[in-house]
């Protein structure tokens, strides 16, 4: 193994303990850098490390002069974790309501819509379904159901159309509905590993971020002066496995389904706030904050919803990776990942773009066994399955609390 690459110890503190924000900045963007451009992709850059347990750290940014956030992530007490942070599926959820709320307000703007309020409600469903041991575990979307709910003066015909068109214009949306063939590539103790043509990535220049994900760790997190831009609202009421007994991840044979229901409201012209839950299994309840910038993508004052939606897919392809080593006790040690995340922001493309997955992993296995890594965390990966598949997308409207569409399926 090489040794050289491993984190360094005192940087792998559960991040509970390190008495900082769950989520801060550690660089501004910088408006007299932005240089005037007339394309229309965003790439969203996201460098993730394990920490202790199941805990991970994501740093984001959307270009060198962009923002850049840390967020965290952790897994449920059921699931061997601390519970000091949400969970993958949580983040995601997150990111779609911030997105539509994002949509929603620039639509009433452009319209002359006057809103007293806005919420969004997003349901997501996911199943997992067969066996760690046997190889044929396989996760999906099973659906996603989003209900609105605006107090404005608007006629209920004209809101329809609001909401279809924030349906429409939705990269996380986008992402759900349509799918994309997302590649990848492994480096194992400093050796490139070949995968199969279909999922190996063309991306021949990118490097390990250990060094880089170790100064972003020393950084002090920048002066903050707004609310708390994520926080625990309620706890779990779940119990960690019993000594000897086996998490609910790692169960020989799997059949489950997961649900996450998601609020969000508008909080100001630029921000929104946002909760999620796990429903089943019963989960804590942890509350966002979250920024849309003109220039700064990944958001000027907290981070915005494409930004939580890249350490989210970030987050669910690490917890899968370990878990197929874990039952397979495949000898892992210092994962690190750089994932690119590019969106087409013009409307009328309405196409989604390759997502790239940069594996960088020490531990002790043939290149065979680093290959089966990457094709089962793929294969069992939540959101890279939803990315991956067509899916519905089912929605209801409130107006004045009358509904005045309920669970219409979104169609063009």
């Amino acid at each position: 193994m090489n040794t050289n690459q491993k984190i360094p110890s005192h940087l792998m503190n559960n991040f509970d303990t390190e008495h900082k924000s769950l989520i801060y900045s550690y660089k501004k963007f910088d408006p007299q850098s932005v240089k005037s451009t007339d394309s229309t992709i965003v790439n969203i850059c996201t460098e993730a490390v394990d920490l202790d347990g199941m805990q991970k750290e994501a740093f984001v940014s959307s270009s060198r002069n962009s923002s850049g956030w840390r967020l965290p992530t952790d897994e449920s007490l059921h699931l061997r974790g601390a519970d000091a942070a949400p969970q993958p599926l949580a983040i995601h959820n997150a990111s779609v309501q911030m997105c539509l709320l994002d949509q929603l307000k620039k639509i009433f703007n452009e319209e002359g819509v006057k809103a007293e309020s806005i919420v969004v409600k997003v349901d997501t469903y996911f199943n997992i379904k067969g066996s760690f041991f046997r190889g044929d575990i396989k996760s999906c979307l099973k659906d996603i159901v989003v209900s609105f709910e605006i107090e404005a003066s608007i006629h209920e015909d004209q809101l329809k159309l609001c909401i279809a068109e924030a349906l429409r214009r939705s990269p996380t949306i986008r992402a759900i509905r349509y799918p994309m063939q997302n590649t990848f590539s492994i480096k194992a103790n400093g050796k490139k590993i070949a995968l199969p043509s279909k999922m190996q990535s063309g991306l021949e220049q990118v490097a390990d971020p250990i060094s880089r994900i170790s100064g972003y760790q020393q950084l002090k997190p920048l002066h903050h002066e707004g609310d708390v831009i994520l926080e625990k609202k309620a706890k779990s009421t779940m119990e960690p496995p019993k000594p000897g007994e086996i998490p609910v991840g790692l169960l020989p044979e799997i059949d489950r389904t997961v649900h996450i229901r998601g609020i969000g409201k508008v909080k100001n012209e630029h921000q929104n706030e946002v909760q999620t839950s796990f429903y089943h299994p019963l989960g804590s309840i942890f509350q966002y904050v979250s920024d849309l910038h003109e220039q700064d993508v990944a958001g000027n004052e907290a981070p915005s919803a494409l930004t939580y939606h890249g350490a989210s897919l970030a987050f669910c392809f690490m917890t899968q990776f370990h878990r197929y080593a874990d039952v397979n006790k495949i000898d892992l040690s210092a994962l690190r990942i750089v994932q690119l995340t590019p969106f087409d922001l013009e409307l009328n493309n309405n196409q989604n773009l390759v997502f790239d997955t940069h594996i960088f992993v020490d531990g002790d296995f043939s290149d065979e066994v680093g290959t089966d890594l990457v094709k089962m965390a793929h294969q069992v990966c939540f959101l890279h399955a939803a990315l991956e598949s067509s899916n519905e997308i089912h929605y209801s409207i409130q107006l004045n609390q009358q509904e005045i569409v309920h669970q219409k399926t979104l169609t063009n």
